[in-house]
């Protein structure tokens, strides 16, 4: 199984609906990738909706939990 990359970065919406973001992306071209977007004043009611989405429910998996505060260095993007 491919080992999965998240990341969470903030970006801009221009005028034509188009998203640039403030990082560079950790990605190969053409890698298919899941897309959340939220707006940042509404960030807390967001997550609170996040914690009872089914589509969503794997990143509450004790699976998921795999990273110690031992484990490298913070990302600071």
């Amino acid at each position: 199984m491919k080992k999965k990359k998240t990341i969470e970065t903030t970006g801009i919406v221009n005028n034509g609906k188009i998203i640039y973001l403030d990082v560079l992306l950790p990605f190969s071209n053409n890698e298919k990738v899941k897309v959340t977007i939220t707006d940042l004043d509404k960030e807390e009611e967001w997550l609170e909706s996040a914690t009872k989405n089914p589509a969503l429910k794997d990143i509450f998996s004790n699976d998921e939990d795999i990273y110690t505060l031992e484990d490298g260095k913070p990302f600071n993007g």
